[in-house]
């Protein structure tokens, strides 16, 4: 397993090495997390859809599938001087395992967020942070959390 994901870390950083330096406007980016990694897809000013792969590999192995559609707060005016910084809305369903208790878990989550999209480089940076409900297999009601970076392809 950490074969895989040292394998496909390698080929995230080597795509992004080749990659154009200047600031491009595409609709894909990649980029990690603090505990996974993150894709996003800008297919409107609106929105994007994107997805986030988390894991623990430290005494036990966990992995966790987030999918969210990701609603840019576009009559928000946050001004500043240079790039873009964006509140959104990302409501999804996560899907995950874990080999402690053997069991497949899944349930709704609500996070709000920012973003801030560099003006003059391919990166952006982001934090968000909102309530999550797990269904199966036990009933949960938590908060979570992330801060995290993207590489625009």
């Amino acid at each position: 397993m950490i074969k895989q994901i040292s394998f496909a870390l390698f080929l995230i950083v080597s795509l992004l090495s080749t990659a154009d330096v200047k600031a491009q406007e595409t609709p894909l980016s990649v980029g990690g997390t603090l505990s996974g990694l993150t894709a996003k897809y800008g297919h409107t000013d609106a929105g994007a859809a994107r997805a986030d792969l988390s894991f623990l590999l430290i005494d036990t192995n966990l992995f966790n599938l987030d999918l969210y559609y990701q609603l840019y707060l576009n009559d928000t005016d946050l001004d500043i001087e240079s790039g873009d910084l964006r509140p959104y809305l990302a409501p999804g369903i996560n899907i995950g395992f874990t080999d402690a208790t053997n069991d497949l878990f899944y349930g709704l989550t609500f996070p709000v967020g920012i973003e801030y999209v560099l003006e003059d480089a391919p990166f952006e940076v982001f934090f968000e942070t909102g309530p999550y409900v797990q269904i199966n297999p036990s009933q949960l009601f938590g908060m979570s959390g992330t801060i995290g970076f993207r590489y625009r392809i």
